[in-house]
């Protein structure tokens, strides 16, 4: 986890940092750990997939798809396959075409590689970034004093809540280990 970047950091910096490489501070994962999650993953899965067939192999939806399901007719067949098809085939042209238009938008803008995205990105963000440098403290002053009203509205409802009678019985179930503190605090609430 990194650490959020000093409030004087640009968009700019921030960028350049991305474009070094990073030291390699953790060391690679050992193979057993790797088989073990590979193997714990793969047993959670199939148990997950042989619990669900089975709670559906032997449920009232399973008989009644089984009973009620009636063979469909070669005009039924025939329009489902010409709906998958079509199906497939815009969704691959809605693939490919938008892949063609981020590497013709790429080309537009002149990205060749990836350290050209970079120069790229800090051209079209500098003017924002002086914007923000030049007036974006008041959105740092909103953040604070959002804060600052959230934190005091969560105190008072705190508070709010401790002083009921429910958040009392609460806090003295909590504190007097559940049932014991129960069993006292109705017999006290019978004796008013």
């Amino acid at each position: 986890m990194s650490n959020p970047p000093a409030p004087q950091t640009t968009w700019a910096d921030i960028l350049r940092e991305l474009d070094e490489p990073a030291p390699d501070i953790h060391p690679g994962v050992p193979i057993a750990f790797m088989v073990g999650w590979g193997a714990i993953s793969t047993l959670a899965l199939g148990s997950g997939m042989l619990i669900g067939y089975r709670s559906f192999d032997g449920s009232v939806a399973h008989e009644a798809l089984d009973h009620a399901v009636e063979k469909p007719s070669p005009a039924a067949e025939a329009m489902a396959t010409r709906v998958a098809v079509r199906a497939l085939g815009w969704g691959t042209a809605a693939a490919f075409g938008s892949a063609a238009l981020a590497v013709a938008a790429a080309y537009a803008l002149g990205v060749r590689s990836a350290s050209d995205v970079t120069s790229t990105a800090r051209s079209a963000l500098g003017p924002l970034d002086s914007w923000l440098k030049s007036r974006g403290e008041w959105l740092q002053s909103c953040a604070d004093g959002s804060r600052t009203h959230l934190d005091g509205l969560c105190d008072g409802i705190a508070e709010r809540w401790q002083s009921t009678w429910a958040g009392q019985f609460s806090k003295r179930r909590i504190e007097g280990g559940g049932a014991a503190a129960a069993a006292a605090g109705n017999a006290k609430d019978s004796d008013c």
